[in-house]
C-alpha cells in the first residue's frame, strides 16, 4: 500500500487508490486529495488544471495548467538539480529530493528487483501446484518486504537530522538551524515538506517519543550514522557557529539485512462467531503452552487478551493484556486497555491493577484520561515572550527557548544579576528586552565579520568582535573565540593570529596619555614573555578585559579538571557577559550602575580559578583522564547511583557508560567520545541496579526491573514481582540464571531465557536489604546490621555482625561490601572503618581507618581495592598487604558508585 510506504507520515485527507472511468469527475472536487486511474485517462486528466499528476509506467511527475502537462520531469535527483515549474503560470514548485538517500533508494530497489520467469529456469520445478503458489507468494512477500524497508531507508536518511534540532522538554523544533545545516541544493525540498501537514505531525510524535518503525531503525543505525562523523550531536551547554553546507546523513544496512523468518499461526476455520473465538482462544492456549521463544509467546498472549476482549469476557483480556507490560511493552494497547478498565468502578479498577502487579499503569491510566480532558502542548514554531515581569520558571523557559543558555545553574545566575536588590523574585520586561537586544546585536556583528577560507578552526565560535581600534599591529579589529584571540587589518583584512587564550599569562589595564587626552588600554602578555600585545580599546577595554578572563579560566578549569564542558558553558558566560555589559549603559534597566556587581555574579569561572578549586592534589591529577556530567541541561542535580559499562563485542554499538540516576533516569553515554545519547529510559523513582544481560540487554533495578535493549537504548519488557525496591542483581551458571533482591528482603532466581521466575527466598526480619553478592556457591546479602551469607536454596549458614571494640554492645551499620580471595572487606556506614573478615571462619582479621566520615562503596580492582567515601575521597588500598597505595579527591560529594571498563579504567 502507497500508506504504508510513506511511514512514519500519515496521509490525513482523502485517498482513493483507483478511480473507475465513471468517477473521474470527482477530481475536480476542491480540497487536498490523492487518486489513482488507469493511464489511458491521462488526456482527461490533463484537462483538470492545478492536478500534480504522477505517471508511475513512466515514472514522470507534472503539473497541469491552463496549457495541459507541463514537462514532465523523471522522478530523480538529477545533477542539474532544477526545480519543474513553470513561473509564468504560477504553478507550483516540486522540488527534486535529496541525492543521496536517493541514489541509496533507487539501488537497494535495483537489487530487490527479480523476473519470476528467469528465476523459474534457475530452480526445480514444483508438481504440486499448491507448492508453486506457495513458492510464487514467498518470492512476493519477500520482494514486498524489501521494497517496504527500502522506503523506510529513505524516510530515515531524509529526516533523521531533524532530531538533532528538537527541544523535547520545549516542545520546539529549531526550523532555522536546521535549513542552515542543509546544502543549498537540497533546501528547497525541505522548505516545502516542513510546512506541511505530515510533517507537522511527523514533529508531534518525536516530541511525544513516539515509537514505531521509523525510530526503531533510526536507534538501530545511529552507530552507523555516528561513525561516518557526519551525525550532529548538540551537546547542552554547547555553542555552534553557523558551519558551511554540508549533504544530509544517509546510511543504508541492506547489505546486512537478515531475512526476516515467521512463525505462522493458523486461525481455525471461520463458522459462527461464538465457535470461532472459543475455537481460537482453545488454540492459543496451547500454542502459549508450548512456544519457548518470549517475543512469539508475547505476540500470542496479546492475539488472545483481542479474542477475550471480543467475547466480552473483560477480567481475562486485561490478565492477557496487562501481562504483556512484562512480556513486550511495545504490544500493550494502552487505549484499549484504559477502555477495559473504564467499565470497572474507580476503586475495583486501582484495585485490579494493584492484583496483577502492574500499579505503575494506574499513573499511565490517569495520563491518558487527563490527555483526553485537557490538550496537549503545542509545537513551539514562534518564541513568544510574556508581555509582563518574568519570574524565575518564566525566564528559565525563555532563555532556554531563546537558546541564550541551556544550562539551569547559568540561567538562575544570570536570573539573580538582572533582578532589582529589593524584589529578586521578577526580572522587569523593560530590562529582559534590552538584554535580549544586545544578546543579538552581539551575533548579528560576529555573523557580519568577513573572514578569507583557512581562518577559523573546526567547530571555533566567534564570540567578540572590537569597534575600529588601534593596536601593535596597526588599525583594526580583535576577535575573541572559544580559542583564541586573532587580529583583522582595517581595509586589508589581513588575518593575524595575537595568541591562545591557554598561554595568556597576563592581562593589565593601562593608561596611555596623549597630547590630548587619556586612552584606555590593554596588554597581553603570554606565559613565554614572547607576545606583549597592546590594543588601544578606550572605554571597551574594561569589558574585553572581562570576556578574555572568563574564557580563558574556563579553557584552564576544563584542562585542569578533565570536564570539557566547562569550555561551553564559559562560550554561554562570555555571550550573556558582553550582553549584560551592553544592556547596562540604558538608564531604565535595573542593573544600570550595578553592572560590576551583575558581572561578578555570571563570572564563574573567573571566581572558581581564583578560589584555586581547579588545582586538583598530585595523585588525582597523575590518575584523573576525563569527567562527564549526566545531570548536564537539567533543571535539578541527581544523584548517580549506580553505573555500568558495557563494551562493543560485537561492533554493533559503541562502548556505553550506562548512569542509574536518583530520579529513575538511565542516562547513557557514548564512551569513545563522552557524548551524553539523546536516548533514556525512565524507570520508577530511582535506579539502584544495573547489570548486562548478554549482548542485548541491560537489566535496571527500580520499583521493578526494567529490561532494556541496547541497540534501540528502550525498555518493552519490565519485570513486577518484587514489592519493594530492587536494590541488586547478579549473575549465574555462566549467565542462565539472575539472582535479584529488594529492599524487604525478597531474592527472586530467574530464567534469564523465558523471564520466569524459578525460586522465590525471603530473608526472615530483614526490611534493610542493601545489596547480594554471589561467591563460593553461595548467596551473600549485605543490610545494615549484617552480612548473611545463604546456600543456594536460601538456608543461612553464616552471619557477620561489626561491633566496636568497646563494650556498648552497639551495632555499627554496613553500608557495603565485597568478597574475595576468602576475605570479606565491608565498609561502616558513618564509621572512619573497613572491616576485613576471614570468609571460611567469621574470624575479624584486620580494620582499616581511612580519613572519612563513612564508606559509601567499595570495588575490587585487580590487586587493588577501591574505597569511596562519604567526603568524595577515593582510597586504594592493596588487596594482599592491606596497606594503602593511594588517595584520589576529585568529587565534592559522596563517591555513590565505582565500576570498571575494560580492566584499564574505573569510572567514579
Amino acid at each position: 500500500s502507497f500508506l504504508y510506504y510513506i511511514l512514519p507520515f500519515n496521509w490525513r485527507f482523502t485517498y482513493v487508490p483507483i478511480l473507475s472511468a465513471s468517477s473521474l469527475e470527482i477530481l475536480d472536487a476542491p480540497g487536498t486529495f490523492m487518486m489513482g486511474c488507469n493511464s489511458r485517462h491521462l488526456n482527461e486528466v490533463q484537462r483538470v488544471e492545478g492536478l500534480i499528476v504522477v505517471n508511475i509506467d513512466e515514472g514522470t511527475v507534472g503539473v497541469n495548467t491552463r496549457r495541459g502537462l507541463s514537462p514532465p520531469s523523471s522522478w530523480s535527483s538529477s545533477s542539474s538539480q532544477q526545480d519543474l515549474a513553470l513561473s509564468e503560470d504560477m504553478t507550483p514548485l516540486i522540488p527534486n529530493l535529496p541525492a543521496e538517500p536517493v541514489n541509496i533508494f533507487k539501488h537497494i530497489c535495483k537489487r530487490a528487483k527479480f523476473q519470476m520467469e528467469l528465476s523459474d529456469v534457475q530452480r526445480p520445478f514444483y508438481y504440486d501446484i499448491e507448492e508453486e503458489r506457495a513458492f510464487r507468494m514467498k518470492k512476493c512477500l519477500q520482494f514486498n518486504t524489501e521494497i517496504s524497508f527500502a522506503f523506510l531507508e529513505m524516510m530515515v536518511n531524509l529526516f533523521r537530522g531533524t532530531l538533532s534540532y528538537l527541544r523535547i522538554e520545549l516542545r520546539r523544533f529549531n526550523k532555522q538551524l536546521f535549513m542552515e545545516s542543509i546544502p543549498e541544493c537540497d533546501k528547497p525540498f525541505y522548505e516545502k515538506v516542513l510546512s506541511t501537514d505530515m510533517f507537522k505531525q511527523f514533529l508531534e510524535d518525536r516530541l511525544n517519543e513516539k515509537i514505531d518503525y521509523w525510530s526503531d531503525y533510526e536507534s538501530r543505525t545511529r552507530p552507523y550514522a555516528k561513525h561516518t562523523g557526519n551525525l550532529d550531536l548538540l551537546i547542552p551547554g554547547q555553542r555552534h557557529q553557523k558551519k558551511p553546507d554540508r549533504r544530509q546523513m544517509s546510511v543504508t544496512t541492506f547489505s546486512t539485512l537478515a531475512p526476516r523468518v515467521f512463525e505462522v499461526f493458523r486461525l481455525p476455520g471461520l463458522n459462527d462467531s461464538v465457535t470461532y473465538i472459543k475455537n481460537a482462544i482453545l488454540m492459543l492456549n496451547k500454542t502459549i503452552e508450548e512456544c519457548r521463544n518470549l517475543y512469539y509467546r508475547s505476540s500470542y498472549i496479546y492475539l488472545r487478551g483481542m479474542f477475550h476482549a471480543a467475547e466480552d469476557n473483560v477480567e481475562s483480556a486485561l490478565d492477557d493484556l496487562l501481562s504483556l507490560h512484562t512480556h513486550n511493552a511495545r504490544l500493550l494497547p494502552i487505549r484499549l486497555v484504559c477502555k477495559l478498565l473504564q467499565s470497572f468502578p474507580e476503586d475495583e479498577r486501582e484495585e485490579l491493577l494493584r492484583r496483577k502487579g502492574t500499579t505503575h499503569l494506574i499513573e499511565l491510566v490517569h495520563d491518558l484520561e487527563h490527555e483526553r480532558i485537557t490538550p496537549g502542548r503545542r509545537i513551539m514554531d514562534n518564541i513568544s515572550i510574556p508581555d509582563c515581569d518574568l519570574n524565575l520558571e518564566d525566564f528559565v523557559e525563555t532563555v532556554s527557548l531563546l537558546d541564550m543558555a541551556t544550562d539551569y545553574d547559568t540561567i538562575q545566575r544570570l536570573f539573580l544579576a538582572l533582578c532589582q536588590p529589593h524584589r529578586p523574585t521578577h526580572v522587569e520586561k523593560y530590562t529582559f528586552d534590552v538584554l535580549r537586544l544586545s544578546y543579538e546585536e552581539n551575533q548579528t556583528q560576529c555573523k557580519a565579520l568577513t573572514l578569507s577560507d583557512g581562518c577559523l578552526q573546526v567547530n571555533e565560535v566567534i564570540l567578540r568582535v572590537s569597534s575600529l581600534i588601534k593596536t601593535d599591529f596597526g588599525m583594526g579589529r580583535i576577535v575573541l573565540t572559544d580559542k583564541r584571540l586573532f587580529f583583522i587589518k582595517d581595509v586589508s583584512n589581513t588575518y593575524r593570529e595575537i595568541v591562545k587564550l591557554r598561554y595568556i599569562a597576563k592581562l593589565e589595564k593601562v593608561q596611555y596619555h596623549s597630547f590630548l587626552m587619556a586612552v584606555d588600554a590593554l596588554v597581553i602578555t603570554d606565559l613565554a614573555n614572547r607576545v606583549k600585545f597592546t590594543a588601544w580599546l578606550k572605554n571597551e577595554r574594561n569589558l574585553w578585559c572581562v570576556l578574555i578572563e572568563e574564557m580563558r579560566a574556563g579553557k584552564i578549569v576544563a584542562e585542569a579538571t578533565k570536564d570539557f564542558t566547562a569550555i561551553g558553558q564559559a562560550v554561554q558566560n562570555v555571550l550573556l557577559l558582553d550582553a549584560i555589559i551592553r544592556s547596562g549603559q540604558d538608564e531604565s534597566v535595573t542593573h544600570y550602575g550595578q553592572v560590576n556587581c551583575a558581572v561578578e555574579t555570571l563570572c564563574f569561572f573567573t571566581s572558581y580559578m581564583a578560589d584555586d578549586r581547579h588545582n586538583l592534589p598530585k595523585d588525582t591529577v597523575s590518575a584523573l583522564q576525563h569527567r562527564v556530567d549526566p545531570n548536564i541541561g537539567q533543571r535539578e542535580r541527581k544523584t548517580v547511583e549506580v553505573m555500568l559499562y558495557t563494551s562493543d563485542l560485537n561492533n554493533s554499538n559503541s562502548p556505553r557508560l550506562w548512569c542509574g540516576m536518583g530520579d529513575g533516569k538511565v542516562r547513557v553515554f557514548d564512551a569513545t567520545n563522552w557524548t551524553l545519547e539523546r536516548s533514556f529510559v525512565q524507570t520508577k523513582h530511582t535506579v539502584s541496579a544495573l547489570i548486562s544481560v548478554g549482548d542485548t540487554q541491560v537489566w535496571a533495578g527500580s520499583h521493578g526491573i526494567f529490561i532494556i535493549e541496547t541497540e534501540t537504548v528502550s525498555c518493552n519488557n519490565t519485570l513486577t514481582d518484587h514489592p519493594d525496591l530492587v536494590v541488586d542483581i547478579v549473575l549465574a551458571n555462566q549467565g542462565r540464571y539472575a539472582y535479584s533482591a529488594s529492599v524487604d528482603g525478597t531474592i527472586i532466581r530467574w530464567e534469564l531465557q523465558t523471564l520466569r521466575a524459578v525460586k522465590k527466598i525471603q530473608l526472615s526480619e530483614t526490611h534493610s536489604l542493601r545489596s547480594i553478592k554471589l561467591y563460593d556457591n553461595k548467596l551473600w546479602c549485605g543490610t545494615w546490621p549484617h552480612i548473611i551469607a545463604l546456600d543456594l536454596e536460601g538456608n543461612p549458614l553464616q552471619t557477620f555482625t561489626h561491633m566496636p571494640d568497646s563494650n556498648t554492645g552497639k551495632i555499627l551499620e554496613l553500608d557495603c561490601f565485597e568478597v574475595f580471595n576468602d576475605e570479606i572487606w565491608a565498609g561502616c556506614r558513618r564509621e572512619s572503618q573497613v572491616v576485613i573478615w576471614d570468609e571460611k571462619t567469621t574470624r575479624k582479621k584486620e580494620i582499616l581507618r581511612p580519613d572519612c566520615r563513612g564508606v559509601s562503596v567499595i570495588l575490587l580492582f585487580g590487586d587493588k581495592v577501591w574505597v569511596g567515601t562519604k567526603d568524595g575521597t577515593i582510597f586504594i588500598y592493596n588487596a594482599i598487604s592491606k596497606q594503602l597505595w593511594k588517595t584520589i579527591k576529585a568529587h565534592d560529594d559522596a563517591v555513590r558508585s565505582l565500576c570498571a571498563a575494560e580492566s584499564r579504567y574505573i569510572m567514579s
